[in-house]
This record gives structure tokens, sequence and C-alpha cells, in this order.
């Protein structure tokens, strides 16, 4: 179950992006396809404790819909993705709680 305002929201920029190999400017601008923006906002939302109109704020100027459909399908990517999945596991593995 994900952790609210645990996880700081600064060490998973950094960690995203290295995993990613994207600056941290990268995932801040909304860009079709940007994997490595929908990570970070899929973290931001669930375990940062960010609301989907602060994420979308943080990462793009997104509306609440927009941040809303990107972490749903998101999660049915990284179902789908061994990759990706890793990705995220590694992430994590990384975080001190």
């Amino acid at each position: 179950k994900p952790i609210k305002r645990r996880i700081p929201i600064a060490a998973l920029e950094k960690l995203v992006c290295n995993e990613f190999k994207v600056r941290e400017e990268d995932i801040k601008r909304a860009t079709y396809n940007n994997i490595a923006r929908m990570a970070i906002i899929y973290f931001a939302v669930n375990y940062c404790g960010f609301t989907l109109n602060e994420a979308g704020q943080r990462y793009g100027g997104s509306t609440y819909s927009a941040v809303s459909k990107a972490v749903s399908r998101f999660r049915g990517r990284l179902a789908k993705d061994r990759e990706l999945n890793k990705k995220i596991k590694l992430i994590m593995s990384n975080v001190e709680m």
C-alpha cells in the first residue's frame, strides 16, 4: 500500500532521472509518451502524497484529469512491461523510507 508523504520527491526525481537516463528538466516537460515523467507522477501521487492537481502543476502544468489518466495508463503499462517494472522496483529499493 502506498505510503503518503514519506518519500521526499527530490530524492525520487534524482533516482528516476538516473534510471531513465534523462535530465531533471525533462521530467517536468509534458511531452508525448515521456515514460520518466509518467513514472515520477506515479511516484508523486502514490508515494509522496501529492494530489493530482499538485502533480500536474509540478510536472508540466497538466490538469487533474490528465494526471489521473496518466497514472492509470502508467499502472496498466507497469502491469505488462517487465523492464519497466524492474526499473520501478529498482528505484523503490534505492529509496530510504
